[in-house]
């Protein structure tokens, strides 16, 4: 950038060189967000991949931890079937007093 440092002005030539400077930098940083941008974007999906594998893994465990449950739920059933009914209409008149005071 040379300026005349008597009057302080530019040429249209200098000036014309350093706004082909500063749209070339300005494209450089474009490409350069643009970039960085992509970056973020590839590591957020790759996150939201991992989590969505560990959910699915404790989903499909906990689904098989509640098959049990009630597998061990059927069999208590079938095993003591009055203490069962009893439980049954304990817990039934406990709802529904419950659901009466609202």
């Amino acid at each position: 950038m040379a300026v005349d440092t008597k009057s302080k002005t530019m040429t249209s030539e200098e000036l014309s060189e350093q706004l082909d400077t500063l749209r070339q930098d300005m494209a450089d940083m474009g490409r350069m967000l643009a970039t960085m941008g992509a970056s973020k974007a590839r590591d957020a999906k790759a996150a939201v991949q991992d989590t969505a594998a560990h959910l699915k893994a404790d989903g499909i465990h906990y689904a098989h931890v509640a098959g049990e449950k009630a597998d061990e739920a059927l069999d208590m059933v079938r095993r003591q079937p009055a203490s069962s009914v009893a439980i049954a209409v304990g817990v039934g008149f406990l709802a529904g007093l419950v659901m009466g005071r609202r």
